[in-house]
């Protein structure tokens, strides 16, 4: 019943199968009767054969009456009865094979293996196909893309080459149709330089080079703000110029006044010494001084250490005091070796007397070492200004060697403390604007600031005059 659902094609392959079948196992049946047929083909060939012809023999000589006659034939009866029987045996093993519905159920199957592995081989054959169409097909399309830009480059210059055709064209008909009608405007004659002239360009020159040099110097003296002349800081400042300080000279020292007292440097520093005592006879108080600046610590230093030294050559008592904590330069000036600083007198480490130094025969010391906190701590609070009043009792100058204001706002703090101010200036270097606006400030906070000193930098006291 189930082989009746199969369709044409399918019985079709089946029969063929069948029959292919059929054919094997008619192949095995041969060969399971070979053995038999052999057997039978021996016997007529070794057995009935002979007997026939003796048969035939015993006939022609003695008749069909013959004894021996009948015995051959009765032999050949049997031979003849055995072949017989072995074609009967080998008819039954040729009858012996019908086909069940098993086999026609697994030949069907075996037709249904066959074709999916056909339809597996066609199938990845398929694809083998695909892959290398779809790489035809994308070397095409490369193809086609670049005869697409090559067509366009092609138009393009197919479009060029037509406008030089034409302009081309344009060219010949106006060459072919354009006349000349020339005159002579003027005979040939000698060449002559025409411009420029001397007496034009030169004036020019002149007057331009004038105007540019007149435009720059004014716009650098606009831009210049440093000073330019004593005579210029006393205007600006309101401050008396009292000295003029050469350039420092590594061969005098810090200490010139020792080394050279002869020197430019030593004259100009007793100048300082002459207007401090004509200030103190006219004023018995002023006894504290401060030495101050802009922007220079070493200057600062060097000219209060200096002014010290003159003093203590006509005051017995002078006491110079280094209240700069932040460049401290005392100690390296005079050479001292390390001991009791101002630093551990105001921390309350050691007692006033313990910190000062003696110099030489009328001069003492205070050092200081670098502490930027403590600086902010010991102005502010009062302590330092206590032990500047106990000290004025006991010395008749006590000078403050402080440090550069644009560092630092410590002075605005010491120089509450000064009776009188000394100034100084670096001559080329100083920005006289922000000189301004300190003097104001002092001003502003009652700190005296008298008289200005100026530190040169080269041999003329201000090089851009």
């Amino acid at each position: 019943d189930a082989l009746a659902l199969l369709g044409d094609d399918s019985v079709e392959r089946l029969a063929l199968l069948l029959e292919i079948h059929q054919r094997n196992s008619a192949n095995e049946v041969f060969q399971a009767e070979l053995p038999t047929r052999t057997e039978a083909a021996k016997a007529e060939a070794e057995t009935l054969l002979p007997l026939q012809l003796e048969e035939e023999q015993l006939s022609r000589l003695y008749g069909n009456s013959s004894q021996e006659l009948r015995s051959v034939r009765e032999r050949i009866a049997a031979v003849k009865l055995f072949l017989d029987q072995q074609r009967n045996q080998l008819r039954k093993l040729e009858d012996s094979s019908p086909q069940s519905p098993l086999e026609y159920s697994e030949a069907y199957l075996q037709i249904l293996k066959n074709d999916l592995i056909t339809l597996q081989e066609r199938s990845q054959q398929l694809e083998e196909i695909a892959l290398k169409e779809e790489q035809r097909a994308q070397s095409v399309a490369a193809f086609e893309v670049q005869e697409q830009t090559m067509k366009s480059a092609l138009e393009r210059k197919s479009e060029l080459y037509k406008i030089l055709l034409k302009n081309l064209g344009d060219m010949n008909l106006i060459k072919d149709f354009s006349t000349y009608n020339t005159r002579v405007m003027s005979r040939i004659k000698p060449g002559e330089k025409i411009w420029p002239k001397s007496r034009f360009s030169l004036p020019a020159g002149l007057f331009l080079g004038a105007v540019v040099g007149m435009g720059l110097a004014l716009t650098r003296e606009v831009r210049d703000r440093r000073f330019h002349s004593p005579n210029e800081v006393e205007s600006t400042l309101g401050l008396n110029v009292i000295a003029q300080l050469p350039p420092a000279s590594p061969l005098l020292g810090k200490l010139s006044l020792l080394t050279a007292p002869q020197s430019p440097e030593a004259e100009a520093i007793r100048s300082i010494r002459t207007t401090l005592l004509n200030r103190r006879r006219h004023d018995l108080h002023a006894k504290t001084v401060g030495i101050m600046s802009m922007q220079s610590d070493d200057v600062t230093a060097r000219v209060a250490a200096n002014v010290a030294l003159s003093l203590a050559q006509v005051s017995p008592r002078v006491l110079l005091i280094e209240s700069n904590f932040h460049s401290p330069m005392l100690q390296g000036i005079f050479q001292l070796p390390q001991s009791r600083t101002l630093n551990d007198l105001m921390a309350g480490q050691v007692s006033l007397a313990e910190t000062i130094h003696r110099v030489q025969q009328g001069l003492h010391v205070i050092v200081a070492n670098r502490d930027e906190q403590l600086a902010n701590d010991v102005f502010a609070d009062g302590r330092f200004e206590k032990q500047i009043q106990s000290l004025r009792a006991h010395y008749d100058w006590i000078l403050l060697s402080t440090p550069a204001a644009a560092s630092s706002n410590d002075l605005l703090s010491i120089g509450q403390l000064f009776d009188l101010g000394l100034f100084m200036l670096i001559a080329d270097q100083e920005d006289s604007v922000r000189d301004v606006q300190l003097m104001r400030r002092l001003r502003e906070l009652n700190i005296p600031v008298d008289y200005a000193v100026i530190q040169q930098v080269h041999d003329n006291l201000f090089s851009g005059r």
